[in-house]
């Protein structure tokens, strides 16, 4: 379960919704901790082979079907046949969960490894 500003974000509810969206493979929520938030809600995707989606487009996706805290403040896209492990460093801190590695360098940029 995910705590963001007092609410709970359940990850599997967000990734049952994302099998109905049509060029989403594979999603994986996580809560990444925040000092404001207490965690931010993060969408790591795997899109199906020739599909294409920006963010935004994921975004308004989940926003038809969910309630607004619960939509994720970043969308991560990831390459198939990559590592299934995710690493996210975000600060001082890291969590670890199943995807690839990525490292968050500032809030705008991320560099994938």
């Amino acid at each position: 379960m995910i705590k963001t500003a007092g609410a709970n974000v359940s990850p599997a509810e967000l990734e049952v919704q994302l099998r109905a969206c049509e060029p989403v493979k594979l999603a994986r929520v996580v809560g990444v901790p925040d000092e404001r938030l207490e965690q931010l809600v993060v969408l790591c995707v795997v899109l199906k082979e020739g599909a294409t989606a920006a963010e935004d487009d994921i975004k308004g996706f989940l926003r038809e079907r969910v309630a607004p805290y619960k939509v994720p403040k970043r969308v991560l896209f990831f390459e198939d046949g990559v590592s299934r492990k995710l690493f996210i460093d975000y600060g001082e801190f890291a969590i670890n969960g199943e995807l690839k590695e990525i490292t968050f360098h500032e809030p705008s940029k991320c560099e994938q490894k």
